[in-house]
């Protein structure tokens, strides 16, 4: 769960103009910087909530994530954090020293459209892989992540998706 936060919501502050996907071709490299720029700059009330799905042999773990912009103060953010709608939490970000993210690279899948509970989106799908253990996210321009998936070797799953974004 955690590892899944800073993935969604580091690159969520260092937000650029997006990158234009048109002239690229699959199997291209990035760096986590062009992943970055995907994302729209924070604002007070900006509001994600994800349904995620964990399957962990046979079992299967719901979780209801929500993340919402409380405060912003010069390079610093505070993020209120809920899991199924409780074990409220305040994050504090700190622009200029986020979470790390994965260093590796991503390599550009192509673009898909999306349908998910929070509406439909045009993507772009990049993946990478760390310790065998493979990870696809689809990227919307101007609202981040639509779509995680990681897909253990162990055979553990979880699908992670956008139900609800608020601007």
């Amino acid at each position: 769960m955690k590892k899944f936060f800073i993935i969604l919501l580091s690159p969520l502050f260092l937000s650029c103009s997006a990158p234009n996907t048109n002239e690229i071709k699959s199997g291209t490299k990035f760096q986590i910087q062009y992943i970055k720029d995907f994302y729209p700059k924070p604002k007070i009330g900006m509001k994600y909530v994800y349904l995620s799905s964990e399957k962990k042999g046979l079992a299967q773990v719901l979780n209801r994530l929500e993340y919402t912009v409380s405060e912003i103060n010069s390079n610093n953010i505070k993020l209120k954090s809920l899991v199924n709608s409780k074990d409220e939490k305040i994050i504090d970000l700190d622009l200029n020293n986020p979470p790390l993210l994965p260093k590796t690279d991503y390599l550009y899948e192509g673009k898909e459209f999306l349908t998910v509970v929070a509406g439909s989106y045009p993507t772009t799908r990049f993946s990478y892989l760390i310790n065998n253990d493979r990870y696809d996210l689809w990227i919307s321009t101007d609202v981040g992540i639509i779509k995680y998936l990681e897909r253990k070797s162990s055979g553990d799953v979880i699908l992670t998706e956008l139900n609800e974004f608020r601007f």
